[in-house]
């Protein structure tokens, strides 16, 4: 009998754990039955993928953490009242303590307790859950052998699992014919405009190099710090484009440009050398700078170097687009198949657990 599988996320807001956490329910709903549910006070403000279920949480539990905290599991245990679930995979802390007190009212409910972010963004809470019940799981899965040892920074005595996370399968798709209202070769920045993605110091190195375009793809709370970063420096080869599909802008660049504070995997890294594209990126990004180390895919660079310093490495990288070999082994590492193969090992009992 096929095990039945419930997929809990705290939210279903956009980003990369999003995507990645879409993309492992997809192809894990090919060989078992699977539920994916999150949390949110509506459909509009959750952002709702057609394959996800929404447990409502009204806004007057929101006061207190032990207050919403209640009202998520009651949701829950509600949803799964008619449910048969033996397998749950939590995508976080949070979502780890309610599967943990879900295995207490359905015993046979094995778990598996994940981790995406670096300690640095993990709250004191987030740090508490994972010392006192990630031990207590099945097991306990991170994307990247850097999250390995910081999860045991905190909790020496678990060993996690690494299993890349889930590529969408948009990342291996290219547009054609290609966009004409940006020009060809140009430097990119993907993702959400956060503090810990650093988007400033990419308009910093456009100011120091106009002879090339920079093209920002994302929103986020740092966006009108930006604009206005451009406005009152008068940088006119600085883009917007908002929110894209990565696959539409991504292939006519010539460097990805990653100047994150941290970086726990990097999904766009990955969907950049799938399209051709070389990165350059900080030092401090563990997690893409761990994945760089295979093949020769572009460039690392301390965030103590100045941004001058990054426009000469970056003129050099961007020179050349990757080769066959190098996209062929990208994607033999994290396509799907490779990746799901280990899940099925781990839900069927045949891989190790903490």
């Amino acid at each position: 009998m096929k095990k039945s599988i419930l997929m809990i996320t705290s939210n279903n807001q956009k980003g990369g754990i999003h995507s990645s956490s879409i993309a492992l329910f997809r192809e894990l709903s090919r060989d078992f039955e699977i539920e994916l549910v999150f949390f949110g006070r509506n459909v509009e403000e959750s952002e709702v993928d057609l394959n996800g279920t929404l447990l409502v949480i009204r806004k007057i539990f929101e006061f207190s953490k032990i207050t919403l905290f209640l009202a998520r599991l009651f949701q829950l245990i509600k949803f799964m009242h008619q449910k048969r679930i033996n397998f749950v995979i939590c995508q976080d802390p949070s979502s780890t303590v309610l599967g943990y007190f879900l295995g207490y009212l359905k015993r046979e409910i094995q778990i598996v307790a994940m981790c995406h972010v670096p300690n640095s963004l993990l709250t004191t809470i987030d740090k508490l859950i994972i010392r006192k019940l990630y031990s207590k799981q099945k097991a306990v899965v991170v994307p990247s052998v850097f999250l390995a040892n910081e999860v045991a920074e905190i909790a020496p005595w678990i060993t996690p699992l690494v299993i890349p996370n889930m590529m969408p399968q948009v990342a291996t798709y290219c547009e054609w014919p290609r966009e004409k209202s940006i020009e060809q070769d140009f430097y990119i920045f993907f993702g959400r405009l956060e503090p810990e993605k650093n988007p400033i110091f990419f308009v910093e190195m456009a100011k120091r190099d106009p002879k090339n375009i920079y093209v920002l793809c994302g929103l986020g709370s740092q966006l009108p710090l930006l604009e206005t970063f451009v406005s009152k420096n008068l940088i006119s080869n600085v883009i917007f484009l908002g929110d894209q599909p990565i696959s539409r802008f991504v292939n006519k660049a010539s460097l990805m440009v990653i100047p994150s504070l941290t970086e726990a995997f990097g999904i766009v890294a990955i969907e950049s050398w799938l399209q051709g594209v070389p990165t350059i990126v900080s030092t401090q990004a563990q997690g893409v700078v761990e994945m760089m180390s295979d093949t020769r895919l572009g460039a690392s660079m301390s965030l103590e170097q100045n941004s001058g310093d990054w426009i000469k490495i970056a003129e050099s990288v961007s020179r050349n687009s990757l080769t066959d070999d190098a996209i062929r082994r990208v994607l033999e590492k994290y396509h799907a198949s490779a990746i799901i193969s280990r899940w099925q090992i781990l839900i069927e009992d045949k891989g190790s657990t903490v």
